[in-house]
């Protein structure tokens, strides 16, 4: 018996998969080809918020050359806000110099915490024991 169930699934796996119809739902903006992509935090906000409402919590930036760099903006987040967590994928094309182009990975990502007292990303520290911690607030990265 156990031979017969092993040989259905080796039988299985050999299967054709193409038979199956797995769908993974994305929504996806369809831009036109642009050299100044849309802003995210507009994307994801599905308006431009008024440059008044941000309040910039803090910026971190790394670039090592040959690797990852990265630039990290985080604002404080408006209770009023109703905005999804978005990104998107920017391939930057140089016509002429096809060494320099790069592809650049956007997202903006709401319901973080920042920790003041740290100036990080809130971790749960002994300041923030309490549920009413003053230093920590809520963020959109």
């Amino acid at each position: 018996m156990a031979a017969k169930v092993n040989d259905y699934w080796q039988q299985l796996y050999h299967t054709d998969m193409t038979r199956f119809n797995w769908k993974i739902n994305v929504p996806t903006v369809n831009l036109p080809l642009m050299h100044n992509p849309p802003d995210i935090l507009a994307l994801a906000y599905k308006q431009a918020p008024l440059q008044e409402q941000l309040t910039l919590l803090q910026e971190k930036q790394q670039s090592v050359p040959g690797t990852v760099q990265y630039h990290i903006k985080r604002f404080r987040r408006n209770a009023q806000w109703n905005m999804e967590d978005t990104g998107m994928l920017v391939y930057h094309y140089e016509k002429n110099k096809v060494q320099d182009s790069y592809l650049e990975l956007k997202f903006c990502v709401s319901g973080n915490m920042y920790c003041r007292h740290k100036n990080t990303e809130c971790n749960r520290c002994k300041v923030s024991a309490s549920k009413d911690c003053a230093e920590k607030e809520e963020s959109v990265d």
